[in-house]
């Protein structure tokens, strides 16, 4: 599965996860540096450190813009990386939507 991992200082590229459902949770949970949070909107969702906040991790203003310009109500500043991927009707993660990308990729974040 293709996600979309921004870091903190604005640096974002696409990496695989693969695996059964055990091992891309672990994946994931690699990825933001311990226990996931889901945020999400039509169609995408985002994993982020749960515990955020209390590890002082660095704001992630970049994944922050990508998430409120495709639509998500959050009022906080996302905390340090973040994994964007698909959603579909289902509880399975699926590929990152080119939708996300592409807003990524032209940085219409504003």
């Amino acid at each position: 599965m293709k996600v979309l991992v921004i870091q903190p200082d604005g640096y974002g590229d696409t990496s695989e996860i693969t695996g059964p459902e055990a091992g891309r949770l672990a994946q994931f949970q690699a990825h933001v540096g311990g226990f996931i949070e889901a945020i999400g909107g039509a169609g995408w969702a985002a994993y982020v450190n749960e515990d955020g906040r209390m590890r002082g991790l660095p704001p992630n203003y970049a994944a922050t813009r990508l998430a409120a310009a495709l639509g998500w109500p959050g009022n906080t500043t996302l905390l340090g990386p973040a994994v964007f991927f698909g959603r579909g009707t289902g509880p399975d993660e699926k590929d990152v939507p080119a939708r996300v990308l592409d807003a990524w990729a032209g940085r219409r974040l504003s």
